[in-house]
């Protein structure tokens, strides 16, 4: 075996074309919601879009403004983000949040 940036090869078997997955939709968030992101993650340029997908880490957020993003989430609606929601490298997409909230907030 060979490896190279990550991947590897078998001399002689091909493993086809990479499968890419379809991106994800964008999540349906309301707006206090994007009230909250667009604080902490559009500082340098207001109109820029929030790549729902991508870790909020990638997006120019250090650890300080998470804790900033989730505290606000919680108090804006009243859940309680895990823990373990943030601790997992790469860090959390807004959608993972979003996704977050709307679970705890379904009614069981």
């Amino acid at each position: 075996m060979r490896y190279a940036a990550g991947a590897y090869s078998v001399p002689g078997v091909s493993t086809g074309a990479p499968h890419h997955a379809e991106p994800e939709p964008a999540p349906d968030w309301d707006e206090r919601f994007e009230a909250v992101l667009r604080r902490y993650c559009t500082r340098a340029d207001p109109a820029a879009p929030i790549d729902p997908h991508a870790p909020l880490a990638a997006q120019g957020l250090d650890s300080l403004d998470l804790v900033g993003i989730v505290y606000d989430v919680e108090e804006t609606f009243g859940v309680e983000i895990p823990a373990t929601l943030l601790g997992a490298p790469p860090g959390p997409s807004a959608a993972d949040l979003w996704r977050e909230v709307v679970r705890t907030l379904r009614p069981a």
